[in-house]
């Protein structure tokens, strides 16, 4: 789930809001890795990033080349984006067994993301 948030964070640092017309990189990940993400992000209930299928004849894997973030990419990035937020998730699902659906972990980030703005009272 880090890939998925850090491959939302540099499509959303695009001025223009696309994707950039070059092959996406993200440090430390290779691009077979990146291209699948991109290709689940694009999947699923979670429709976090309209997406070209850019899989090949024979390849290993399936892959995509992202085109936007959609407004539920862009709604959980907003929750996500916040270091203290996703570390405090990341924490929580490491305690508890180490593995979540992105439904759940949609649903935790949304959580902490609030207890984060409004405080423990429920106050901003």
């Amino acid at each position: 789930m880090d890939l998925v948030r850090k491959i939302l964070i540099t499509l959303a640092d695009h001025e223009h809001g696309f994707a950039p017309q070059r092959p996406l990189a993200i440090e430390g990940y290779d691009s077979e890795t990146i291209g699948y993400h991109v290709y689940l992000m694009g999947q699923g209930r979670g429709d976090l990033l309209e997406v070209l299928d850019d899989t090949r004849q024979g390849a290993k894997t399936p892959s995509a080349i992202p085109a936007i973030i959609t407004w539920q990419g862009h709604e959980f990035l907003d929750n996500a984006q916040n270091d203290t937020v996703w570390n405090r998730v990341k924490a929580v699902v490491r305690e508890r067994g180490g593995s979540v659906s992105f439904e759940v972990l949609k649903e935790l980030v949304t959580r902490a993301a609030k207890k984060h703005m409004l405080g423990d009272d429920g106050l901003p």
